[in-house]
Formats: structure tokens, C-alpha cells, sequence
């Protein structure tokens, strides 16, 4: 594990929260307008994991090693998002009145729920943002998961960290370049383009990883290179280009991977490298709960135009952060160590047998 990019996750997480808080209080509203960027942020960081931890162990072109790489990705991310998706269910039969709001009329079919179930709604297939709102990204990212394994040969071969810098790059500007053509020149794009946009950054975190692992700008200040790139990053959100926003944060990953100087140490300080692991519960149940918040007016969700105080921000995310983490140690750690126990890693593959060379008459 490189910890730094864990505890990236945690920050990740918490800005697409912020961006589900809007109105945001005067002088912050632009932070919390363009966290949904966040997403970004985690495609960079899913396509470096994946090429980290698996692209050498794919690359013997192996059906059983594909299958075992399936086998715990959908492991990592189908039970938590059934169960998030199994809450909103119950509390749309058991609660009079429940998701009944103008806004949210379209959002509860059962079309959209099977869906979701299967995890295709992210594939460009859905028309419109239903149940738990942000899973399209999750759904978006197990696609990017069912490519890897034919891809990772290939990446696991390059060997110019240069020229993987520079297919990371022209990934992003790819990626840029249709996400605009598109109509999503905010890089915006969810339930119609969002796997172009979540593929692009998957496969730029995958170049960014090889890069990386082959010394790229080896003897570089990549510590300074970090904090510069997060200081760009909070530049281009005041001024908002969120274009440069995904740009700095591919330059932010690759510097953190080194793990040196204070942000990395930052990153990588044990409590927030925790709510590193916990950001995939945070990222799927704060909608659960928002909304659940919303029916009982426990708090007030700001999805009308008046501005949110700091109090109201302040109860939302005790809630969040209550229910993910209870749902991170309660739920998502104990099933997938148990689910992924069900299935042995496969045996590496024998040797290649040495070749020798012999003086011996051979057998008649």
C-alpha cells in the first residue's frame, strides 16, 4: 500500500460530500460547486492501485489469475453497494412519503433498480441518475475493471517512463477533448459520458503508475512538486477551470507516490490513511443518509436555494461519517475478508524449464 494515496482517498471522498451539501456558505460555494471532481481524483487513483497491484500478475496472459482479479474486485465493491442500495429500498417501503418529492419522482423505478443491482447503470446505458445517486461511478469503474485484465500484458510491458508520462497526458487531453465534444466541457459528465470520463482517468492512473515504477524525473523534488500541484489545484477551483483541476491532480498522484515531504507524511498519518479506507463506505452511504436526513429533517439538506450553515454541514457529517464508518468496520470488512477467503489465489506458473546443452550422443 502506498499510504499517502490512501489518505488521498479520504479527501476525495469528503469533497463529493461537500458537493451533495450545495448551497454552500458564502466564500466556499465554489469549493463545494466543482466537488465533483472528486471522482476524478479517485479514477486517477483506481487506474495507479490496479496497475501497482495487478498488472505483473496479469501480464502471464492467465485465465485463472483474470478470474481471480474479478473475483476480488467485485468482492471489494458489489457488497457494500447491495447493501446501500438494500437500505434505500427498505426505507422506500417503509417510509410514508418517502422519495416522493418532485425531485426525486423519476428516481426509484424498477428498471433503474436492476440497474443498479447488476451494476450496468454506469455503462452509458441509464437515462437518468436513480437510486444511490453516485454509484454510476462505481458501476463505471467495475467496467474499467473488466477491461484490465486484457489490457495489463500490454502496460506491464512498456518500459519508457517517459513516453508512459507522456500517454498519461495524452489520456487526459483525450479524455478532455471528447468529454467536450460531448457537451461536458466542466468534465461533469455522470449517468451519459461518465465511463469515458472515469475510463480516460483509469487508464492515465495506469500509465501514471508505470511512469512512476520506471523512475520517471528520477532526482526530481517531487515533494515540492506535490505541494505545488495541490496548490494549482485550489487555484484553478477559485478561478473555475475545472479542466486544470483533473490535470493537477494527475501531477498530485504521481508526486505523492514517492511518499516524500510533508504533505505525503500528511497523507499518510495513521487516522487518515483509516478514513482513506473508509472513503468507499462515505462515498456510497452519504446519499443514503442525506436523503433518509431529508425525510426525517433530523437536519436540514440544503437541496433547496437557500445557503447551508456551518452548523447544518457540521450535523451532516457527523451523520455520514457515523453511519460509513459503522458500515466500513460492522459491514464491508468483515463479508469481503470472507468472501475473499472463498477463493484461493491461483499457484504461480512453473518455471520455464533451462535449456542445457549436452555432448551426449542422442537416443536412437
Amino acid at each position: 500500500m502506498i499510504a499517502p494515496l490512501a489518505g488521498l482517498r479520504a479527501f476525495a471522498a469528503i469533497w463529493v460530500v461537500c458537493h451533495h451539501l450545495r448551497p454552500a456558505p458564502a466564500g466556499v460555494s465554489q469549493l463545494f460547486d466543482l466537488g465533483y471532481l472528486g471522482v476524478d481524483l479517485f479514477g486517477f487513483l483506481s487506474g495507479f492501485v490496479m496497475t501497482y497491484h495487478y498488472a505483473e500478475p496479469l501480464a502471464a496472459r492467465r485465465t485463472a489469475d483474470r478470474l481471480h482479479f474479478l473475483w476480488l474486485r467485485a468482492v471489494r465493491i458489489f457488497p457494500l453497494h447491495w447493501f446501500a442500495l438494500a437500505l434505500l429500498v427498505a426505507a422506500r417501503l417503509a417510509l410514508p412519503g418517502f422519495g416522493m418529492r418532485p425531485a426525486d419522482a423519476s428516481r426509484y423505478g424498477a428498471g433503474d433498480l436492476a440497474q443498479q443491482i447488476l451494476m450496468v447503470h454506469g455503462w452509458g446505458i441509464a437515462d437518468r441518475l436513480a437510486w444511490n445517486v453516485p454509484s454510476w461511478t462505481v458501476s463505471s469503474e467495475w467496467l474499467c475493471y473488466l477491461a484490465f485484465p486484457f489490457a495489463a500484458p500490454a502496460i506491464a510491458r512498456l518500459r519508457s517512463a517517459a513516453g508512459c508520462a507522456a500517454l498519461a497526458a495524452a489520456a487526459i487531453v483525450a479524455t478532455a477533448v471528447a468529454l467536450a465534444a460531448a457537451g461536458h466541457r466542466d468534465f461533469n459528465a455522470a449517468i451519459d459520458w461518465g465511463w469515458l470520463r472515469i475510463g480516460g482517468e483509469f487508464l492515465a492512473g495506469c500509465f501514471l503508475e508505470r511512469a512512476w515504477a520506471l523512475g520517471f524525473a528520477r532526482g526530481t523534488r517531487w515533494d515540492a512538486i506535490a505541494i505545488a500541484a495541490l496548490g494549482a489545484a485550489a487555484a484553478f477551483v477559485v478561478f473555475d477551470r475545472p479542466v486544470a483541476v483533473v490535470g493537477s491532480f494527475a501531477v498530485l498522484v504521481l508526486a505523492l507516490a514517492h511518499q516524500s515531504g510533508p504533505l505525503a507524511r500528511a497523507l499518510a498519518w495513521r487516522p487518515i490513511v483509516f478514513l482513506g479506507d473508509a472513503s468507499y463506505a462515505v462515498y456510497l452511504m452519504h446519499w443514503v443518509v442525506l436523503r433518509v436526513l431529508l425525510y426525517t429533517r433530523l437536519a436540514p439538506i440544503p437541496l433547496t436555494n437557500r445557503e447551508t450553515g456551518w452548523g447544518t454541514i457540521a450535523v451532516d457529517f457527523v451523520w455520514v461519517a457515523a453511519a460509513a464508518i459503522a458500515a466500513h468496520l460492522a459491514f464491508d470488512v468483515p463479508i469481503r475478508r470472507r468472501l475473499r477467503g472463498l477463493v484461493a489465489r491461483p499457484a504461480p506458473p512453473a518455471p520455464a524449464p533451462r535449456a542445457t546443452t549436452s555432448t551426449a550422443a542422442p537416443a536412437e
